[in-house]
């Protein structure tokens, strides 16, 4: 997913409003920690979907795959937006965030010699 204008918006505005006295406090370490929090609530899903691809789940602490697949894009979305908002506070702009995304992807694909497959928009 690409984190479009309107969403950069309105993350932002939240995140004025939730961390209205301390924001300015916050250092990009600090945004980095949050949202490496968040990657770690993923990493956690991910370990028990792994229990039950595996057959190694119990139900000691390892939901149903439904339930975990649900989580999965809970902390997909969670990542998502402290991730946006490390990039608001160390002024990235999302048009520019969406240039390098473009660009990594197809430097990558071409040094794989996959030049039919090239992001072009």
């Amino acid at each position: 997913m690409i984190i479009p204008n309107e969403l950069r918006s309105i993350n932002q505005e939240r995140c004025d409003r939730w961390h209205s006295a301390e924001l300015d406090d916050w250092t990009l370490g600090d945004w980095s920690n949050a949202f490496m929090g968040e990657a770690g609530e993923l990493a956690n899903v991910v370990k028990k979907l792994r229990r039950r691809i595996s057959g190694a789940a119990t139900t000691y602490n390892t939901p149903a795959r439904d339930v975990l697949l649900a989580s999965f894009a809970e902390e997909v979305a969670d990542v998502l937006l402290y991730l946006d908002l490390l990039c608001w506070k160390a002024g990235v702009a999302p048009d520019l965030l969406v240039g390098a995304l473009r660009d990594k992807f197809n430097l990558v694909s071409q040094k794989q010699g996959w030049d039919d497959l090239q992001w072009e928009s």
